[in-house]
């Protein structure tokens, strides 16, 4: 989206009860316009990887990281000629007026000041950072890709790996939990919790006119989920039609989702929240 997030220096502040984890951007100063289109608009929120990625939504949760805080640096240390009485100017989530949001300024320990700045200036910024997707697969390692035309799949590390080509809107942008090569081919069975309404989505290889002697069989057409219509949707350079199914799933459960032992593919998730845009 224009904007690189890599997340650096973690602070932990404790809040009504609840840890909180914050992280700034690598890159230091950013405008508002930059933010606004990495983070999906003026929610300034999004999912990436199974995590939520949100600006501070209020001007005392930011008075917290200053005041419990005092190891925050600036990722630009031409902000830091005294490094406790150089003001930082840090944006929220809030909206102003037109063409402007809340920012502070404040230095670290003290109390912060609030003021409108204009979408164009640049800024520091914290994000708040929580995990949303869980998911596991017995004791087997798993990575997570976010999902795009072209990306790499089906098995992390693996030659044979292809590339998805013709992939559904709906996927776009969804966690994939892809399992590592060292997983040997077997029936197994994932694990899925959600802290916030999500979609599951089951994704495999399918071997349509039964060419493959059951090579293929992920036995995610049984599990009796919607199936998603996604034709031209592939694994590339084999030629390998995919299918996909979802379930919705709210938080406050454990889904589990068996597999058979053709299984080439694996689960991808979207927030609801995200689907609705």
């Amino acid at each position: 989206d224009g904007l690189r997030m890599n997340l650096v220096a973690p602070v932990t502040p404790f809040v009504n009860g609840t840890t909180r984890w914050f992280y700034y951007l690598s890159k230091g100063l950013v405008t508002w316009q930059e933010l606004g289109q990495a983070l999906h608009g003026a929610n300034a929120s999004r999912v990436a990887r199974g995590y939520r990625l949100t600006l501070p939504k209020s001007v005392d949760l930011l008075q917290v990281l200053f005041r419990l805080h005092p190891e925050l640096r600036s990722p630009d240390p031409k902000l830091w000629p005294n490094q406790y009485n150089n003001p930082l100017h840090v944006w929220t989530a809030m909206p102003h007026s037109p063409g402007a949001y809340v920012a502070v300024t404040g230095i670290l320990r003290g109390q912060i000041t609030e003021y409108p700045a204009p979408v164009g200036d640049a800024k520091m910024a914290f994000v708040q950072v929580n995990e949303v997707f869980t998911v596991w697969h017995g004791s087997d390692q798993l990575r997570r890709l976010e999902l795009f035309e072209g990306v790499s799949c089906c098995r992390s590390g693996d030659r044979s790996s292809g590339s998805l080509q013709g992939l559904p809107s709906v996927l776009e942008g969804a966690t994939f939990f892809a399992l590592d090569v060292a997983v040997p081919a077997a029936s197994g069975v994932f694990s899925v919790m959600v802290a916030e309404p999500a979609v599951v989505f089951a994704v495999a290889a399918v071997d349509i006119y039964r060419r493959r002697g059951g090579q293929l069989d992920s036995g995610f057409a049984d599990l009796g989920w919607e199936e998603v219509k996604c034709p031209g949707f592939r694994l590339q350079p084999f030629g390998l039609d995919l299918g996909v199914w979802r379930k919705s799933l709210a938080p406050g459960s454990i889904l589990e989702v068996p597999h058979g032992p053709g299984l080439r593919g694996s689960l991808a998730l979207q927030a609801e929240a995200e689907l609705s845009k």
